[in-house]
């Protein structure tokens, strides 16, 4: 009797059984693909982008988390294990050196960092530049729909960095001693051209020289060079309507106003000539 002969046994390379592992023929229906289809897809290599790094040449080797090849233009790529800091190349295998294979495979993450982070950079850059209107009416219309919460939320982020960050801290003392100077300075120029002498004796000593208005202020009890009308002043060149009195006549003034004696400026005036 003819022997039978034993059936050959199929072959299959790893990476077949791998596929056929992870596609079972459940999972193909649902896919509604074809067993051949599965595995030419699972078997097909994609190539991993090379990244160019100082003339040199990575890419990451695919299913090894620590193996990378690095070439130098149309040198013979080399193989460098990051985790054990190994390369194939001469420099590192005869003499034991740290060649710059591996130097540049150690900086390649924060390259790649560096270089996505200018790509988006410049791609926002572009896409607000295209968008740029309605960003900024969204903008307003938040503001104005939210202007407690904006000047709230604006006044806390100064005011914790004011405290945690020295350098700008040392800025602004700076800047706001400069303003003051520069703000006492115009308070005196701002004397100067409002007659620069007391209306009732003369006196043109500018540091004891007080604006007074003579309709009485419309604002609160704050000192002229904080008010709204001096910031108009420096800002516009608006001239508000007041006089310039020396500090005694001007207290003096105040207490018999108080008291029911005089009852406008003109009429103190009038009452110290007749003195």
């Amino acid at each position: 009797m003819p022997t039978e002969q034993p059936k050959e046994k199929l072959e299959t390379k790893p990476n077949e059984a791998d596929a056929l592992k992870e596609n079972t023929p459940k999972e193909l229906e649902m896919k509604n693909i074809s067993h051949k289809e599965a595995m030419t897809e699972t078997l097909r290599r994609k190539p991993t982008p090379y990244t160019a790094v100082n003339g040199f040449m990575v890419r990451k080797v695919r299913r090894k988390d620590s193996l990378f090849r690095v070439r130098e233009s149309q040198s013979v790529p080399y193989l460098v294990d990051s985790n054990a800091k190994t390369c194939t190349c001469p420099d590192f295998t005869q003499q034991g050196a740290k060649c710059p294979h591996i130097e540049v495979v150690e900086n390649i993450g924060e390259i790649r960092f560096q270089r996505d982070r200018e790509h988006h950079k410049e791609y926002h850059k572009i896409y607000y530049q295209e968008n740029k209107e309605v960003f900024v009416n969204r903008a307003k219309k938040y503001q104005q729909d939210n202007k407690k919460k904006v000047r709230e939320y604006a006044r806390e982020y100064w005011r914790r960095r004011y405290h945690k960050d020295p350098e700008y801290r040392e800025k602004q003392l700076e800047a706001d001693r400069k303003e003051r100077l520069k703000q006492q300075e115009d308070y005196k120029r701002f004397k100067t051209e409002m007659g620069g002498k007391c209306i009732v004796c003369g006196n043109d000593n500018l540091n004891m020289l007080t604006p007074h208005h003579p309709h009485g202020k419309k604002e609160k009890d704050v000192p002229f060079i904080q008010s709204k009308e001096f910031r108009d002043w420096r800002k516009y060149g608006i001239k508000p309507d007041v006089v310039l009195m020396c500090a005694n006549h001007h207290l003096e003034y105040e207490t018999a106003k108080a008291r029911g004696e005089i009852a406008d400026i003109a009429d103190y005036i009038k009452h110290k000539n007749n003195a």
